[in-house]
């Protein structure tokens, strides 16, 4: 089963806020405030009561702005998130996102 959600472009910004992204990858041109990179998920701190699983790869900022993102993901949550141009497809049997 694929999920794609796409949304931003010529629709407007994209915006939210105690984003939190469980997935394997994010491509885009970004500018981070305050970044810790590579620290251990399980210690992870920014947004309360979240963590990942010891010894995985974390990233965590204080603020990060992405320009023409893409990522493969199992879940993202936020506390306000504005999707502008939102488009959701559901598929079966399809292929991620390159």
């Amino acid at each position: 089963m694929v999920f794609t959600l796409t949304a931003g472009g010529d629709a407007g910004m994209v915006t939210a806020s105690n984003l939190v992204i469980d997935g394997e990858d994010l491509v885009g041109d970004a500018r981070f405030g305050t970044a810790e990179i590579g620290r251990d998920a399980s210690t992870l701190d920014a947004v309360h009561g979240v963590q990942g699983d010891r010894g995985r790869f974390g990233l965590q900022a204080r603020g990060i702005e992405v320009a023409e993102v893409r990522s493969n993901a199992w879940s993202a949550t936020g506390g306000n998130f504005r999707l502008r141009g939102m488009k959701v497809d559901v598929s079966s049997g399809g292929k991620k996102c390159l």
